[in-house]
């Protein structure tokens, strides 16, 4: 994957990909969106994900992918849209996640994330 390197849009939803995220997807330098939602993607999400730094979607709903939100989501900095529902995500989620000041839409249903939310969230 990583010799599309002016790829901005890459759109896999609703397939019967399985498997992992590959880590070689870093190399997509210059993706703003990525839709692989409503497939059979597990494990986790894999740190080269953080390298998008102008990814505005990242949606990856409906799938099996399992762990916790890698730390250097807050790398993504351009992030508008983040959907991870519908997954087998546990551990805290990131503090990072939230200072993300371009997210307008972030939906994290149907997981089993546990620990609180921040007292200062919105602020």
């Amino acid at each position: 994957m990583g010799f599309l390197k002016s790829l901005t849009f890459l759109e896999m939803s609703d397939n019967d990909i399985v498997g992992n995220i590959p880590s070689s997807i870093g190399g997509l330098e210059s993706l703003q969106r990525l839709h692989l939602d409503n497939n059979h993607l597990e494990g986790p999400i894999p740190n080269e994900i953080c390298n998008f730094t102008s990814l505005g979607e990242l949606l990856l709903w409906h799938n099996r992918i399992s762990g916790s939100i890698p730390n250097c989501i807050r790398n993504l900095s351009r992030l508008q849209k983040f959907t991870l529902s519908s997954n087998n995500m546990t551990s805290v989620i990131p503090v990072s996640l939230w200072n993300l000041e371009e997210l307008i839409f972030l939906n994290l249903s149907l997981n089993s994330f546990n620990g609180g939310l921040p007292l200062d969230m919105g602020k």
